[in-house]
This record gives structure tokens, sequence and C-alpha cells, in this order.
């Protein structure tokens, strides 16, 4: 293998102009470094303006790549001839049998009532109608402007926050299928897994990015320039691991899976520089990589490196990784653009750049579901790929809810699906869901039988299967009759002729009964097991949720609903759209995002408009008030106090924590430490293999995502369970101090016109109090919503801390304290090596308080909460301070804006008398619009 030149190639590209979708070269073929790139940093689509984030380019024209992609210029010469039968929805479109999407009902809940779309544009058409009173006199001055600006933001609902949802489960349990199920396109998951049938990557499904013109668009994100090298050292690990570092001493089942991670890492090499000498059959790429083991000169894996880096070297950089897009008008037309680019076609001498990709994202137009949520395909709990693991578990960290997928044989007794549910069940405060497929699988006799026995009502069953017979036996009679009937040979009458007809036409409506009977007793039976099935996940997941909280299970068959989507018969009876559960599940999505949704809406109507009105209404009442000055400084003390009362709570929650929580963790240090060397002591008796095995896998049972055993979540035990334990009481504790924190700042907002009125009683009286007052009130209502939209992403960091605390991962603050024994254990080899491990492990354990790992967890515990605790209050760029600073300048601006200066542009006047005219109007239109979403929000429980 030709050893690349590695100036330059040791740094990624830098684009001043990166392409936006679409457009796959970059015109640039220099290399820049990657410095500023975080790999455990997630890139996570800006749901607002995505396609900017990720390409860095606003301006669209003769360059436009949406105009001017090669690849588009040449999709109407893509012949469809070959697309599978998979994807027969798009063929039966004019089937008017073919069960639409569009065709069920929203669920019950305001948001998607029909009158909503009418309420909204009534809202922004007031908006609208600002913005063309005022645009004649932009150059009125700051006042105008304020306005126009203010009204033009207004123009549109603000777009809320989208729920993430992941989908978690063993390979192969149909995540893929019920995602094509659930958006309603046939094969858009598989076409993203570049046809294969199990996802190897974390794959985003959501609403169309900006600036997207086709139906389909896709993005690919690649891995830095360090996570490759990552990827590169972990997979050469893998495949010596076996090849020259077994040990005897192995039992099958390490034996196995380490066999099974070396064929997987020496295939993914394989297949990544297939188009290499070095690697252009198996022979010749482990004749290489066998010859460079141990090789102290690291030449093998510099050249791999230094092939990545040419293979994505034409590819945009973002962020300091590799990114490249696509958009096409059909699933197989996006299939053809990124199988090439993903390597799944089997004959070809491409490379396969998938083990590259960090993740994919997904744009799709028309879909219900995902104009609401983000969906997001997880690689299989199967995957024993380190770094991908920990990429997804840290993606975990990212989403809303998460959807646990297990097939309705397994569902019962998968030990993954119950690690799944009782990892995350309370740490998303019940934000899960278990999803059982393949709900059509082995409905036979046999199955009755066994629900029978199990205590299930099947009286139903056994009804209709008697009923079966019985029309079974008079059609056979009829049948019989009939044909008898025609071999006659003498000559029969007209009466005989027609009732012979009539008997057929008899003949034909018992057999459409009789399909009718055996659909609903195959119905019956699906039904009945599903039942079955969600009462029992539900009693063996008991106690893995919030106390009061139920656990969501849905059972659904994608094959029988995709079969009804491409007009195909199955074997046996074909369930009907609503027996095959999709319609049910896509409405539990839908109302999943209703509430988020509603409140949007609510606030934008409720609060941001009236904030305008109130403000507009103060500016065209202008009044002149004597010793100006004073009084406006008086309307500027809310926001002079700010930093101190944002310094009260911030120091307020340090001495909440130290003083409860974290004290607690303080306090238990000996008890913790005692636990975590009994766990230790426990583990001498193992067998040695095993003991080795956990060291070389950083004190895990496997790399999987599900865990089966942590040495190092055993060691924390005690931690644990004193976070659990008190982690009611310090969200308590935290939501009081953040509940008088706002209570201080509106107290500070209604303390402005007392304090006006008792220091300048005569210029106070020339005040528009009653308009002041309203202003207030407004500003009130918004400063609520800045503390109640602040809630939801504080919880969710840290809820995520707590996963550091209490979850292994290379993000937990145990895991990392430990991870230099392990890493010495490893370099320990010979006879004894067993009992040394455990003894370093030991002095690790052991070390006094001031030095102890449980000292560093605490510390870096406390750390974390009070870093988050900052971000949201006062540092972040959406912090609680960030928002209340703006409507404490709002505020001060409306009373500057109605005392009167004395002197006032032409131009301004000119403005403010044009709203004038028209604002009674708007108001009117406005409580009108109002009243109309209070009475729809009165039709629903919601």
């Amino acid at each position: 293998m030709a050893t690349p030149p590695l100036d330059g190639l040791e740094a990624e590209k830098s684009s001043s102009s990166p392409p936006l979708l679409g457009k796959r070269k970059r015109e640039s073929d220099e290399d820049s470094d990657n410095k500023n790139n975080a790999e455990n940093t997630l890139f996570i689509p800006d749901e607002n303006d995505m396609s900017l984030l990720v390409y860095g380019n606003k301006v669209a024209g003769n360059n436009d790549p949406h105009h001017g992609n090669d690849e588009d210029e040449e999709e109407d010469e893509v012949d469809d001839d070959d697309e599978s039968a998979d994807d027969a929805l798009d063929d039966d479109q004019d089937d008017q049998d073919v069960h639409m999407e569009s065709a069920e009902p929203f669920p019950g809940h305001a948001i998607y009532d029909k009158a909503i779309p009418a309420i909204k544009a009534k809202l922004t058409d007031i908006a609208k109608e600002v913005v063309a009173v005022l645009q004649p006199h932009t150059n009125g001055g700051n006042y105008v402007t304020t306005h126009l600006d203010a009204a033009s933001v207004l123009m549109t609902v603000p777009s809320t926050k989208r729920l993430r949802v992941a989908f978690i489960g063993n390979a192969g349990v149909g995540k893929s299928s019920t995602l094509n199920a659930i958006t309603d396109i046939a094969n858009l998951a598989k076409s993203l897994a570049s046809g294969m049938s199990c996802t190897n990557l974390p794959t985003e499904y959501r609403n169309p990015f900006p600036g997207q013109i086709k139906p389909y668009a896709a993005i690919i994100r690649y891995h830095s320039c360090d996570g490759i090298r990552r990827l590169l050292i972990e997979y050469t690990k893998d495949y010596y691991l076996y090849e020259f570092e077994a040990d005897e001493d192995w039992d099958r089942e390490t034996r196995q899976d380490v066999q099974k991670r070396s064929k997987t890492a020496f295939n993914t090499l394989q297949m990544l520089f297939r188009d290499l000498p070095e690697f252009r059959n198996r022979q010749a790429a482990k004749q290489y990589l066998d010859d460079h083991y141990q090789d102290p000169s690291g030449d093998a894996l510099k050249c791999m490196y230094a092939a990545c880096i040419k293979m994505l070297r034409a590819k945009a950089i973002e962020d300091g990784a590799y990114s490249e897009s696509y958009q096409a008008a059909s699933v197989a037309r996006l299939r053809k653009q990124i199988d090439p680019v993903m390597g799944s076609v089997s004959s070809s001498d491409q490379p396969a750049l998938w083990p590259l990709v960090r993740h994919i994202a997904i744009g799709v137009q028309g879909s219900r579901v995902l104009d609401v949520m983000t969906l997001i395909d997880l690689p299989g709990h199967s995957d024993t790929n380190e770094s991908r693991v920990e990429f997804v578990k840290e993606y975990i960290k990212t989403c809303d809810h998460i959807w646990a997928v297990a097939t309705i044989g397994r569902a019962v007794d998968d030990n993954a699906l119950f690690n799944t549910v009782h990892r995350y069940g309370k740490l998303f405060n019940g934000r899960i869901m278990v999803l059982v497929t393949h709900s059509d699988a082995n409905v036979d006799h046999d199955l009755v039988a066994d629900l029978r026995a199990k205590g299930l009502d099947m009286q139903g069953w056994y009804k209709l299967n008697n009923d079966h017979k019985q029309l079974s036996k008079n059609i056979k009679q009829l049948d019989d009759a009939n044909k008898l009937a025609r071999r006659k040979k003498h000559r029969q009458s007209k009466s005989t002729l027609l009732d012979m007809h009539n008997k057929e036409e008899e003949l034909d409506a018992m057999r459409k009964a009789l399909e009718s009977i055996v659909l609903s007793r195959y119905q019956f039976s699906v039904q009945a097991r599903n039942q079955w099935v969600t009462e029992q996940i539900r009693e063996t997941m008991e106690g893995t949720l919030p106390k009061g909280a139920t656990l969501a299970v849905h059972c659904i068959s994608t094959a029988h609903y995709a079969a009804i989507k491409a007009g195909r018969s199955v074997e046996g009876p074909r369930l009907t759209p609503e027996a095959t559960g999709v319609p049910a599940l896509r409405a539990y999505a839908l109302a999943l995002a209703a509430p988020e949704l509603m409140q949007s809406l609510e606030q934008y109507c409720s609060e941001d408009l009236n904030v305008f009105f109130k403000n507009a209404r103060l500016w065209i009442k202008t009044t002149h008030v004597e010793r100006r000055a004073e009084i406006l400084r008086l309307a500027q003390v809310p926001l002079n106090k700010l930093e101190g009362r944002v310094e009260a709570r911030v120091a307020a929650f340090k001495d909440g924590i130290k003083s409860g929580l974290v004290n607690a963790l303080h306090e238990q240090f000996a008890t913790t430490r005692d636990t975590a060397l009994k766990v230790l002591n426990r583990k001498r008796e193992v067998h040695s293999s095993t003991v080795c095995a956990f060291i070389r896998k950083h004190g895990n049972h496997t790399s999987r995502l599900g865990i089966e055993e942590s040495w190092n979540e055993q060691f924390v035990k005690t931690v644990t369970e004193l976070v659990d334990q008190h982690w009611e009481a310090f969200e308590n504790s935290r939501t009081q101090i953040s509940d008088q924190f706002r209570d201080v700042l509106i107290q500070d907002m209604r303390n402005i016109l007392p304090k006006m009125a008792q220091e300048h009683p005569l210029g106070s009286k020339a005040l528009p109090t009653v308009e002041l007052a309203g202003v207030i009130d407004a500003q009130v209502g918004a400063l609520n919503n800045v503390f109640r939209n602040s809630m939801y992403p504080y919880s969710q960091d840290l809820r995520n801390i707590r996963m550091d605390v209490t979850q292994d991962s290379n993000m937990n603050y145990f895991s990392r304290t430990i991870l230099p024994a392990y890493q010495e254990c490893a370099l320990d080899t010979g006879p004894g090596v067993t009992k040394r491990h455990l003894d370093r492990l030991q002095v690790h354990l052991s070390k006094p308080q001031s030095e102890s790992p449980f000292t560093s967890v605490e510390r870096s515990f406390t750390a974390a909460l009070i870093k988050n605790d900052g971000k949201h209050t006062s540092t972040g760029e959406n912090s609680v301070k960030k928002g209340v600073e703006t409507i404490f300048k709002s505020l001060y601006a409306a009373f500057n804006r109605s005392i009167d200066r004395t002197i006032e542009e032409p131009q301004e006047k000119a403005g403010r008398e044009a709203l004038q005219k028209v604002l009674r109007d708007l108001e009117n239109e406005y409580r009108e619009a109002k009243n109309m979403l209070k009475i729809v929000k009165g039709r629903y429980t919601d």
C-alpha cells in the first residue's frame, strides 16, 4: 500500500462558501485544521435553519445548487423499472382502495381542529396589515422601526421545538419498517440504510429542510478527522485481538463475541479500502493487516487514515466535519443517489463510505408525523462497535421520547427491551413507549389454545369458529345442489334458470360472509394476543416508570399495513388498516406533539400579539410629562436590579445543592466505598477469563448498547441510590428557587407605577396609567412564558447529568476516573494477572476521601449541576436572564415612547397616525380571533 503524503492530511479542509442542499463537490481541494471540532459534540440539526447551519450559505441565485445540481438534471433519465415490489406505494397512488394517511382523522386535540388554520391566518394577517401600514414610513425613526420589526416577526406563528423520538431495539425487530409505516412512505427507511435490512447509523427523519425543493432530501454527516482515527484504531484493535491475542482461558461466549467483532472489523476495513491494491481481496487484506501487527511505526494506520481523508476530500466541510447532501423527487431516486456513496451495491469495486458516516438526516415533505416530530432510527442493541455505541448513548441524550421496539414473540421476556425501559423509564419521566411489531406472526389454532390456557376469554373466537364451520357446511351443500342442477340434461324452464341464478348469487353472498368471518376470527386472535402481551409487558416493567405513570404499549403489523398500501394479498386473511395498529400509532405520535403545538399558538396569540397591541396603543397615545428623566429612571429599575437578582438566584441554587443532594453524597462516602469494595471482592470468585474480559471492556460485560452487566455501575450503586433517593427533593428545591426568582422579578415590574405615583405625584398623573398597566400585565405574561419555556430544556440537561452519574459510558464521571486503572491492567500479562488486575482496582477504590474516585464523582456532579444552572439562568444564549432582560428593555422602551419628548419627526408622526387609524379595527380582529381559539379549545378536554 503506497503511503499517501501526510502533509496536510492531519488537518481538514475549510470552506468559505460551502454548498447548499443538492451539491456534492467543492471547488477548493485544500486541507484545513480540525482543532475547532469536538467529536464528542453532537451535530443536532437546527429545526429553524438547518440548511444554513450545515452549509453556511444563504445566497441563492444562478449558482443555487437547488437549480444547478448535476444529479438532479439527470434525474428525469432515471429508469424506475428496476424498483422493487416494495415501491408499490408509489405505483398505486390512483387505487381508490389503498389506505391513505390523509383519510385518517386527527386525534382529538384542539390544535388539529379544522378551524385552527383559519385562526392562524386571521392572527398573522393582523401583523401583515400592520407591516403594510408602517412600510411606507420606514424612515420615520426608531419607534416606527421598532413596531415594524415587531410586526414583521409576528407575520408567522413561531415554530415550537420539535419532539425528538428515538427508536431503540435489537437488529431486525422492525424499526425501519415501522418508520416506513408511520410516515406512510414505503421504503423510506430502507433507502436510508442503503438497501440493507438493518440500520448501521443514527438516521433522522424530519420535516423538510429550509430551502428543500424536492420531496426528499438527505444530508450525510461524516466523522471528523479525530473521529476517523479513533474508528480505525478500534477496528484494527478488534481484528488483532482475536487473530493474535486470543486467550485460551476465554469461555465460549467470550470467544464467539471477540471472533464476531474481529470478523466485523475485517469486513468493514475491506469494504472501506477495497479500491486499494492491499485490500483488493480478502487474502490480500488479511496479509497486509497481519504484516503490520504491532508495527511500532504505525504506518498501516497512517496509510488507512490518509486514504479516508482522500476519499472525503471532495466533500463539503462544516463545523470541522465532512458533509454532503442530495435531493430527489422520489424515495427510489434518492436511493440511487445515496447507494453509490454508501457502497451498498455488492458488485461495486468502489469503497463503502458508510463506516465513516456519523449520521444521516432526511427531510421529507408531506408526512403528518414528520411535520410535528423527528424520528431517529438508532443502530441495534447488537452493534459491538464501541465508538458507535458511545455515540448512540450521547444521541439518546438529545431525545425527548424513547420508543423501545421488540417483536411480539419475544417482547414479554426480551432482556434488551427490559433493560431499555428500566434504564430510561424514570430518567425520561415516563416518556417511553414499548412498540411491539409482527403482531400478525404465528396466528393459528395453537395460539388460540395457548391464550385460552393463559386465562383469556376466547369465547368470541370459538363462536366465530362455529359460525365458520356452519356457514362452510351450508356453502358446500348449496354448491353441491347447484352443481347437480347444472348437470341435468333435460331442458330447463325459465323459472328453474332464474332459481339457479338466485342460488348462485346467494352462494356468492355466503362466500363473502365466510371471508368476513375468517377475517373477524383472525383479527380476534391478533387483538387478544395484543391485549395479553400489553398486560404482560406492563406487569414485567412495573416499577420502571415514575409513580402513577402507565407504560404505553402499541402492537402493530407493518407487513399487513405494507400489503394494504401496495394492494397485495398475504397468506391467509389480511388485517384491516385499523387492525394493523399503524393508524393508532400515528394518532399516538400526533397526540404527543399536540400540547407543545397548542402552547406555541396560545403564547403567540395571548402573549406575543397582546404585548404588541399594548405597546402600539401606548405609542399612539404619547403624553407630555414634566420631569421626564426622573420618571423614566423608575421604569429602568427592574433592569438595573436584574444582575443582582440573578446573582442571588445562582447563589441560592449553589447553597441548595451543597446542603442537600451533594451533601448526602459527601456524608455517605464511607458507605459508598465499602459497598464498592464488597462488589470487587465478589469479582474474585469469578473465573479468571471473565475477569479479563471485563477488564478488557473497561468493566462491561459487552460493548453493546444494551449493557447486561457493568462493574462500574455496580461500584457506584450507593451513589445511584442516593441520587434517586434525593432527586425529587432536589427538583422541588430547584423549582421553589426558580419560582421565588420569578416572583421577585414580577414584583419589580409591578412596583414601577406605584413608585412613580409616590415619588412624582404630579408628573405621574399625566401618564396613561391604564395603558401602562396593561403593558406591564402583558409583559408579566411574557416573563411567565420565559420561565415556562426554560423548564423542559433545563430538566432535560439535568436528566443527562443524572445519566452521567448513574449509567456507564465514556461520559460517566466514575468511568472516567477508573479508566486509567483499566488501561494499566490491560498492559499487564502473564501468570497471576487476574489477581493483579483486581488488586489494582482495589487500590483505586480504596483511596482516601480527598483522592477517592467517589469524591471525584461528587465534584464532577456538583460542577455539572452548577454549570447547567448557570447556562439556563444567566450565561446561555437562551437563558432566563437573556429573556427577562429583553422584556425589561421592552418595558422601558414602552414608557419611553409613551412620554412626549416635545419634538417628533414628521415621518414618525405620520407613521404613528397611520397606525392609529387602523389600530382599533385590528384590535377587534384580534379579539375575534382570540375568541375563536377559545371556542375551539372548549370543544376538547386537552
